[in-house]
């Protein structure tokens, strides 16, 4: 397996995995990169606390709780 596919790998995690680890008392932040005009607008689903990330300027802000997971979702 190359390099950048097992680093990509690890920098994922599923559903049932956030979830578990929520139920756990972990906090976690949660970033919804999904477009604006499509799926994010389209959505009656939206993470309640999830911090707006554009997918075309995600960087890491200052402001975002420290010393926790941070998820980043889009579709």
């Amino acid at each position: 397996m190359a390099a950048t596919q097992a680093v990509s790998q690890s920098l994922r995690i599923s559903v049932n995995q956030a979830l578990a680890r929520l139920q756990a008392g972990e906090e976690i932040t949660f970033l919804d990169s999904r477009a604006p005009e499509a799926a994010w607008e389209k959505s009656n689903e939206k993470i309640r606390g999830a911090i707006r990330a554009s997918v075309d300027d995600l960087h890491a802000d200052p402001s975002w709780p420290k010393n926790q997971l941070v998820i980043s979702y889009c579709t």
